[in-house]
């Protein structure tokens, strides 16, 4: 099973289902697409976020789409999105907005397998009018220099604009604690980029658990 969707499986089971019979239902959708969330980015217009299948069927690539309002609910434009060159897939799983711009967080693997894998996080700021991409910052968990997997839980609150900034809130685990019971040794962490994406807030700090 891939890592972020075991992860995600008993937390985030009744949203995939919710988010794939809500594709079902937009003018445009193309096959193969999984609904990772949802997010209403002003003017009554949706920010759709998910995966969608590789030309081989294999493996879950990151997409986005903004939906318009009712009525119509059509879709407005649709952006697949690149993963690191390190990485075999990846997938869209937040999305959060300024007045002019959506912003999208893309979590991709390493590996296949589960007890290898590593999990980079990529920030992408799209222009919300035609989906171009204005940016791309990898995502760094702050003061951590030994090797870790990172990932962002289901949740509108860990992906946040304030003012001029975007806020990230996560979790990470060193791959040295691979031997340790799932989840019992990670650690929280956020981090705080300018809304251009060229810098990132020095201050930030992993935080306790």
């Amino acid at each position: 099973m891939k890592m972020m969707q075991s992860r995600y499986l008993l937390t985030l089971l009744f949203v995939f289902l919710i988010g794939t019979v809500s594709a079902a239902k937009v003018d445009g959708m193309p096959p193969g697409v999984d609904i990772y969330s949802a997010a209403e980015v002003g003017n009554g217009q949706t920010c759709l976020v998910g995966a969608k299948l590789d030309e081989d069927g294999m493996n879950e690539m990151p997409i986005a789409f903004l939906r318009a309002p009712n009525p119509n609910r059509n879709l407005l434009w649709s952006k697949s999105l690149e993963i690191p060159s390190a990485t075999y897939q990846g997938r869209a799983t937040h999305c959060a907005a300024s007045p002019n711009a959506l912003f999208v967080l893309v979590q991709s693997d390493t590996q296949p397998q589960q007890t290898l894998t590593q999990t980079l996080l990529q920030l992408f700021k799209l222009d919300k009018k035609n989906g171009r991409v204005i940016s791309e910052k990898d995502v760094i968990v702050p003061g951590v220099s030994a090797a870790y997997t990172a990932w962002v839980d289901e949740g509108a609150s860990n992906l946040s604009v304030k003012g001029d900034r975007v806020v990230i809130t996560g979790k990470y685990d060193l791959l040295s604690n691979r031997s340790a019971p799932a989840g019992k040794t990670a650690e929280t962490f956020s981090v705080d980029v300018s809304e251009d994406l060229t810098s990132t807030n020095d201050d930030a700090k992993p935080s306790e658990k």
